[in-house]
């Protein structure tokens, strides 16, 4: 995360903000502990980052090579959890919204547009076969209003919203 972070805001121009900000960010004991902990929102914010540091490049270079790389964080993006293949949705929506309505950006990404799909595809493709052949059924956001052992409450949202405040 440091080194992508270092890299990009290099890349971006800010030489001391490029040394400064992963220095800040590793010296926070809380991000230090949950990085190597079993939570996975560090890696969405990796995939993320990798994602619209590759956009932001292809829009400033017109070069096809960089919305490919783009595409495929994306793509890794919406493997890492639930909520990663709903930011995938929304980055996505933007991306094409952002091409569709510059010419200049049209005809960039028009350069390598089957390369980029097939990578693009690629990337998703853990994701479409754990979602639709191995993933188990998950009633987790209903599981309390169809529970007939543990009923939602006032009780359980008390305890959800008190352990969400301790983490």
């Amino acid at each position: 995360m440091s080194g992508l972070l270092f890299f990009g805001l290099k890349e971006l121009g800010g030489k001391i903000a490029s040394i400064l900000a992963p220095l800040w960010v590793l010296s926070i004991i809380f991000f230090v502990k949950l990085a190597s902990s079993q939570y996975s929102d560090l890696l969405a914010g990796v995939w993320l980052l990798s994602a619209l540091l590759a956009f932001k490049l292809f829009v400033e270079r017109r070069c096809a090579a960089y919305l490919t790389i783009a595409l495929m964080s994306l793509g890794f993006l919406s493997f890492t959890k639930s909520e990663g293949l709903a930011l995938t949705a929304i980055t996505l929506g933007i991306f094409g919204l952002a091409i569709l309505l510059s010419r200049e950006l049209r005809l960039a990404a028009l350069g390598s547009w089957k390369v980029t799909v097939i990578a693009a595809v690629l990337a998703c493709l853990p994701t479409l076969i754990f979602g639709l052949f191995w993933a188990p059924d998950s009633r987790t956001f209903i599981n309390g209003l169809i529970s007939a052992d543990k009923p939602a409450s006032v009780e359980r949202l008390q305890a959800s919203l008190i352990f969400l405040g301790i983490e």
